[in-house]
């Protein structure tokens, strides 16, 4: 009966392993690039020409950088926009500190900054919507004996592990077998 009870103990033990799953908190440092001005969601009620104008401003309200895009077709419904999709046709830096920080790293320095993207129509330049957004940027991790022109992680795609977290009831609801057992012993 003892062999009985320490097989089925090993085994479960051994399925507990394999079912039960840590959830990884990935926490990312925030970034700011200058074309993050063009992430926008815009719910447009018909299809027109349309180009941006996008502003990034320090939280004292100076304007850093100034961007135009270049014309796109706005699609009626709602248009995820993304620094993917839009072209930048001129960008006018009028803070010589920022632009050096971007130019150095990818990223604006830490601090807080409010990105504003005027939509404006293109065969008449009348100004269909000015969405503002606030984004806060963190201190950059150093990357050592990197021999690449940006010396610190940046932009997109840097991620730390903030902290593993087993929850033990999650595991033991996804193995009922060890459950069943561990019942069965104690009576």
């Amino acid at each position: 009966m003892k062999k009985y009870f320490l097989l089925t103990v090993f085994i479960n033990l051994f399925l507990f392993s394999f079912c039960c799953k840590g959830h990884t908190q990935i926490v990312a440092p925030e970034t700011l690039a200058p074309t993050d001005v063009w992430n926008q969601t815009i719910n447009n009620a018909k299809a027109v020409k349309v180009y941006m104008i996008g502003t990034i401003k320090n939280d004292g309200g100076k304007v850093l950088v100034e961007l135009k895009s270049e014309s796109f077709y706005l699609k009626q419904g709602i248009n995820q926009l993304s620094n993917t999709f839009i072209k930048t046709s001129k960008t006018d830096w009028q803070d010589q500190d920022a632009k050096q920080a971007v130019v150095a790293n990818g990223n604006f320095p830490k601090g807080n900054y409010t990105l504003c993207t005027r939509l404006i129509e293109h065969a008449n330049d009348r100004e269909l919507a000015n969405p503002c957004r606030n984004a806060t940027v963190g201190d950059l991790i150093k990357r050592q004996g990197d021999k690449s022109k940006y010396k610190n992680i940046s932009a997109y795609g840097s991620a730390s592990v903030d902290f593993m977290y087993n929850d033990l009831n999650q595991c033991l609801l996804n193995c009922p077998i060890l459950m069943f057992a561990l019942r069965q012993n104690k009576a």
